[in-house]
């Protein structure tokens, strides 16, 4: 390829070139959490990216439709659009422990307008602290492996083709392992009968 050479504000390079260039162009995928950003991945996105805990209203009546109506104003096919969501999930055979483990991603229970503005970690570590034990109100959790991937699968329902898990606890090999054993193998049969 040819050599660049770049002198931005953030950012400069010397004679850069890509050796290997990708046989099709890296898809793009936008983030959205309200409707204006949800539109934009619709008019522009090869994919749209959300996360999970916010009420399944939120994705059904708003996010996915505003992703649809702005891909067809643009003369796109909706359905070519892959539709990605970070679900958190908390899965034990030991409810406990599935509870507990929740509890180290507390600053997502935190309302939005709490967050905006705290830059300083030791200030969100305390927020946190004050709601650590509403966290898993964010989160799917069980100790039932059919309850789990019921849960789960009414994001396919709605339309989500990728899922990216996000376990919260300590002992990531474990949730993996657990995950691996007891969930994945229902979503994919409900999937498959789906």
């Amino acid at each position: 390829g040819e050599f660049v050479t770049f002198d931005g504000r953030y950012y400069k390079t010397v004679g850069a070139t890509l050796y290997d260039r990708p046989a099709e162009g890296i898809p793009l995928y936008v983030a959205a959490s309200g409707e204006k950003a949800a539109r934009l991945a619709g008019e522009v996105g090869d994919g749209f990216i959300c996360t999970s805990g916010k009420g399944l209203e939120l994705y059904r009546d708003l996010l996915l439709p505003a992703v649809e109506a702005a891909a067809r104003e643009k003369g796109r096919d909706p359905s070519r659009i892959e539709k990605m969501i970070e679900v958190k999930v908390s899965y034990d055979t030991d409810l406990d422990r599935a509870m507990r483990d929740t509890r180290e991603w507390a600053a997502l229970a935190l309302p939005g307008e709490e967050k905006a503005g705290t830059f300083d970690p030791r200030e969100m570590e305390k927020r946190a602290a004050a709601v650590a034990d509403r966290a898993h109100t964010r989160f799917i959790v069980s100790s039932d492996p059919d309850e789990q991937a019921a849960k789960v699968n009414e994001y396919v329902e709605l339309g989500f083709t990728h899922l990216v898990f996000h376990f919260p606890g300590p002992d990531q090999r474990r949730a993996l392992q657990l995950y691996s054993k007891d969930i994945l193998p229902r979503l994919r049969s409900n999937v498959a009968v789906g």
